[in-house]
């Protein structure tokens, strides 16, 4: 490097100006001009600058260090360059048609049909389980009040709990949306503590406690490992799946139609 960045406003610098060198590669203000943010102090473009300097340079080092040190085939490895620009190209054009043209509406109707039709491909990895939960902080004064609240499953009670919802560590009143239980663990963490069976086989109203506090649970049911998972929990992936399945297809489509055009055009010929 030749120049000492701290005697340089980078703004003011003439804009052919070289500002760092290695070997015989040049590194010019205009290369990094656009690094430079609108209203940044002098100070801070100094910083930003002697930075991307150190790692233009630390990039042209080992460049230098390979080409002279490592054996390569040459035409080989342009070759490799040559296919991996040509496929960058091919693939930023193929996923700009792709967007424009592939239909993105996936009805309900869509989607139950790929899960009618795929379901066995929908088996759980881990167990879900479908609860109400709450945890009360040991620094709550009423604990016994929130219990009762919570273990009559009265509507009206569990009203009172929402209302005071703001003194509960966690909570989850939602019973019928299902959650992965190394989900809950996280929300839960006596749960990390606790044999997994016996949670998951319990029935009606179970309380845990530890020096955190006090936690309630009631489980409305459990999905193993052996079981399929529901629809409405798989129901964004299978949109996805959905997606990428038009999208294989229309580019297949593409791919075929511009081969024949190429035919019909004479662009295209096949020498035998």
């Amino acid at each position: 490097m030749l120049m000492s960045c701290e005697y340089i406003s980078f703004r003011d610098t003439v804009k052919n100006e070289a500002i760092a060198r290695v070997n015989d590669n040049y590194l010019y203000y205009t290369d990094i001009k656009d690094l430079l943010p609108e209203n940044v102090t002098e100070e801070d473009s100094i910083a930003l600058v002697k930075n991307y300097i150190y790692l233009w340079a630390k990039k042209q080092l080992l460049l230098y260090k390979a080409e002279q040190n490592l054996n390569i085939d040459k035409e080989e490895f342009e070759k490799l360059v040559k296919e991996y620009r040509d496929d960058l190209y091919i693939n930023e054009y193929r996923e700009a048609v792709l967007n424009q043209y592939t239909d993105t509406l996936i009805t309900d109707a869509d989607i139950k049909k790929y899960y009618a039709t795929n379901k066995e491909s929908f088996h759980l990895s881990e167990e879900l389980v479908k609860l109400s939960y709450i945890f009360i902080g040991k620094e709550i004064q009423n604990p016994a009040e929130f219990t009762r609240l919570f273990s009559s499953g009265r509507t009206k009670d569990l009203e009172k709990i929402i209302d005071n919802e703001y003194k509960l560590k966690a909570y989850n009143f939602n019973d019928s949306t299902w959650i992965r239980y190394s989900e809950l663990q996280q929300k839960l963490p006596i749960l990390r503590y606790t044999d997994k069976s016996s949670v998951l086989k319990s029935t009606g109203l179970i309380q845990k406690k530890d020096t955190i506090g006090i936690y309630l649970l009631k489980i409305k049911g459990v999905l193993t490992t052996d079981d399929i998972a529901p629809i409405n929990y798989v129901y964004s992936n299978i949109k996805q799946m959905i997606l990428h399945k038009r999208k294989q297809e229309l580019s297949q489509k593409i791919e075929e139609t511009l081969i024949k055009d190429a035919i019909k055009n004479k662009q295209f010929e096949e020498f035998q």
